[in-house]
């Protein structure tokens, strides 16, 4: 996460001093996940409990009755979520992007290596074609964990998910049993677990949901995007003070109207209100790139019940814009630049999977990473979608 971090603030500002006195932290995080993430040397990341009073589980769903089969039994033995891989993979890519810009070619080349290698091993670990969905886990013995759940959603938004698999992805996290109309819950209902006020066996996480949100808008999957939105906005609409709370009941909407917060849910919560802000990010398709004075708008849309909206004092870098939306009757928005201050260029840009990470670094290195300051306009223009193909 400090690695995605890093990358997306180096987006926004362009602080080229603040990336190159943090970089190196970066590295050694990356680095030391590959040799002691990994407790069995098959580049998959791992987790165990060693001390009595730990976590069984030290993934981002990291209660002790988290990770099940599909018979309702804890998984015993070092666990590997589908998830933790798919944000390694998107690490490596990202610091591989870091280290383009800094002029570290080799170390690029390595990261990138590496991501491509596991993200090929992954997909054949972690598919369940019968399901046309991921297995939550894989177990001690490297056998998929098959509970239908919401982690594989992390790797459609880490934009690892070969496009061909996608849609049946998005469509299963959007099925009834997943589905509870306010979001995706974090186990099937179908699951002999499944409990809507369990912690991480049937609740609705908001902060997932963002994640979710991003991966639909990298596929292009508007109708799924549109979904998802909507539940989640509702569901704040009706929360106390607009304040959604840590997690919501697993319960379905159809019946229970209202959204049921978690018991003992933190209200308010700073990860559920920070799925808000990159819900409205994601829906007006806002992709900055800050070196270049940047910003693309890739196919803005808006809920049906905001037919305008009007994005002020945007600071891309040391330039601040005024955007205007207006809803036109399929759900995309027009837009234009009402008022800016500073250099920014603001371009309308391709279909999302042309702005995603591992793209235009895949034709970096074709390129045979040029030197900067070409290969950052160049890679600039890849993430935008711009360049020719």
């Amino acid at each position: 996460m400090f690695v995605l971090a890093l990358s997306e603030l180096w987006h926004w500002t362009g602080d080229d001093a603040y990336l190159r006195r943090h970089v190196d932290v970066a590295r050694r995080a990356l680095d030391w996940a590959r040799h002691f993430g990994d407790l069995d040397g098959d580049g998959f990341l791992e987790s165990r409990r060693r001390s009595p009073r730990g976590l069984r589980n030290q993934a981002w769903k990291d209660s002790d009755e988290a990770i099940r089969q599909p018979d309702g039994s804890i998984v015993d033995g070092p666990t590997a979520t589908v998830e933790e891989q798919a944000f390694y993979i998107l690490a490596l890519e990202r610091l591989a992007e870091v280290l383009v810009a800094l002029g570290d070619d080799e170390g690029a080349r390595g990261r990138l290596r590496l991501a491509r290698a596991l993200r090929r091993r992954w997909h054949d670990a972690f598919w369940m074609a019968d399901e046309g969905f991921y297995a939550m886990a894989l177990d001690g013995a490297k056998a998929p964990v098959r509970s239908i759940a919401s982690n594989p959603g992390h790797a459609l938004g880490a934009g690892i998910v070969p496009a061909e698999q996608a849609r049946a992805v998005a469509d299963r996290l959007l099925a009834p049993d997943l589905f509870s109309g306010w979001g995706v819950r974090s186990l099937s209902d179908r699951h002999p677990s499944f409990n809507p006020f369990a912690y991480h066996l049937g609740s609705v996480w908001p902060v997932e949901q963002a994640t979710f949100a991003l991966g639909f808008k990298r596929y292009g999957l508007d109708e799924h995007l549109d979904r998802l939105a909507d539940g989640l906005f509702q569901a704040t609409l009706a929360s106390r003070d607009g304040r959604l709370p840590e997690a919501l009941s697993g319960h379905s909407r159809r019946d229970v109207p209202t959204p049921v917060p978690y018991p003992a849910a933190s209200v308010p919560q700073a990860w559920s209100a920070s799925a808000l802000i990159q819900l409205v990010q994601i829906m007006l398709g806002l992709y900055p790139f800050a070196p270049l004075g940047v910003l693309a708008v890739v196919r803005p849309r808006l809920p049906v019940w905001a037919p305008a909206l009007t994005l002020r004092r945007l600071r891309v870098g040391s330039a601040v814009v005024d955007i205007r939306f207006d809803r036109r009757v399929d759900g995309s928005a027009s837009w234009r630049v009402i008022r800016q201050h500073g250099r920014l260029l603001v371009v309308g840009a391709g279909p999302p999977d042309d702005v995603g990470e591992r793209r235009w670094l895949e034709r970096l290195e074709l390129a045979g990473l040029d030197r900067a300051p070409g290969r950052l306009a160049q890679a600039a223009r890849i993430a935008l979608g711009r360049a020719g193909s």
